[in-house]
C-alpha cells in the first residue's frame, strides 16, 4: 500500500512539474509573439520620425516641396502613436518621454534651426531604439530563448542603430543639398557617418544570424544593402564632403538614402520572420 501511495505521489508530482513547465513555455511564447508585434510597430514609428527629421531639415534648408509631405507625415505619425498607445509599452517611461518630446517638438517646430531640429529628432529616435532593446529583453526575444539565432541581439541593437546612422546621414545631407552648402561641422558629421557605413557593411551585417533554410535569401539581402550603402557613401564622400560646389539634387539624395534605409529595414523584417518561424 505504501509503495502504491509513493508511486501515485511521484506521478502526480511529475505531472504537476510537466504542466508548470508547459504553462511557462506557453506564456513565454505568447510574450515573444506579442513583443515581436510591438517591436515591428515601434520600428515603423521610428522610420516615420526619421523621415520627418529628413524632410524637416530639407524644409528649413529651403526645399518648399518638403512642406507638403510633412503635413501628411505628421498625421500618419499621430495615427501610429495612437495604435501603439493601447499596448503594454505605454507604461514604459521611455514611451512617456517620447510622447512628451514629440508634442513639444511639433509645438515649437517653426522656431527650430536645422541643427536644433536634427538634435531633437535624434534624441527621440535614440529613446525609441532603447525601448526596442528593452522590449526584446522583456519579451524573451534573446539568444537564451532563441538558440537557433545566436546573434539575434544584433537585430534589436546594432541593426536598428545602423538604420539610424543612415537616417542621420539622410537628414544632414538633405539639409546640405537643400541649401547647396556643407559647413565644416556638417562635413565632420558626414565623415563620421561615412565611417559608420563602412563599419556596418564590414561588421554589423556579417554578424547577423540566419536559419539554414534562409541562407540564400539572407545573403541576397545583405548584398543588395551593401551595394546601395556603398553608392550612398560614394556620393557623400565625393559630392558633399569634398565637393567645392554642392550640385546634388536634394530630392534625389533623400530618395537614395531612403532606399538604403529600406534595404536595411528589409533585412530587419527578414530577421523577424525567422523568429516567427521558431515561435510557430
Amino acid at each position: 500500500m505504501t509503495i502504491v501511495v509513493i508511486i501515485a505521489v511521484s506521478l502526480v508530482s511529475t505531472l504537476a512539474i510537466f504542466l508548470i513547465k508547459k504553462n511557462r513555455k506557453n506564456l513565454i511564447n505568447t510574450q515573444q509573439k506579442t513583443g515581436l508585434i510591438s517591436i515591428l510597430k515601434l520600428l515603423n514609428l521610428i522610420a516615420h520620425i526619421q523621415k520627418h527629421r529628413g524632410l524637416n531639415a530639407a524644409c528649413i534648408g529651403g526645399d518648399n516641396k518638403a512642406q507638403t509631405q510633412l503635413i501628411s507625415l505628421k498625421a500618419l505619425v499621430s495615427e501610429l502613436i495612437s495604435k501603439i498607445h493601447n499596448e503594454q509599452i505605454v507604461t514604459d517611461e521611455r514611451w512617456v518621454a517620447f510622447l512628451d518630446h514629440w508634442s513639444r517638438l511639433l509645438e515649437h517646430n517653426e522656431q527650430l534651426t536645422i541643427v536644433n531640429s536634427f538634435e531633437q529628432h535624434t534624441r527621440m529616435i535614440r529613446n525609441l531604439i532603447y525601448l526596442i532593446e528593452d522590449l526584446a529583453e522583456y519579451s524573451h526575444l534573446v539568444s537564451d530563448y532563441l538558440p537557433e539565432l545566436p546573434q539575434i541581439g544584433y537585430t534589436w541593437r546594432e541593426l536598428v542603430s545602423a538604420i539610424e546612422s543612415i537616417g542621420q546621414s539622410r537628414a544632414i545631407g538633405s539639409g546640405v543639398t537643400a541649401k547647396s552648402y556643407c559647413s565644416s561641422v556638417e562635413k565632420i558629421q558626414l565623415s563620421f557617418l561615412s565611417e559608420s557605413m563602412t563599419n556596418i557593411t564590414s561588421n554589423t551585417l556579417r554578424k547577423l544570424s540566419f536559419l539554414p533554410n534562409e541562407k540564400e535569401e539572407h545573403e541576397k539581402l545583405i548584398l543588395n544593402a551593401t551595394n546601395k550603402m556603398n553608392e550612398l557613401n560614394t556620393i557623400i564622400y565625393n559630392n558633399l564632403i569634398h565637393a567645392q560646389i554642392i550640385t546634388v539634387n536634394s530630392e534625389e539624395y533623400f530618395e537614395l538614402a531612403t532606399d538604403v534605409m529600406e534595404q536595411l529595414n528589409t533585412i530587419f523584417i527578414h530577421q523577424t520572420k525567422q523568429v516567427e518561424q521558431l515561435l510557430n
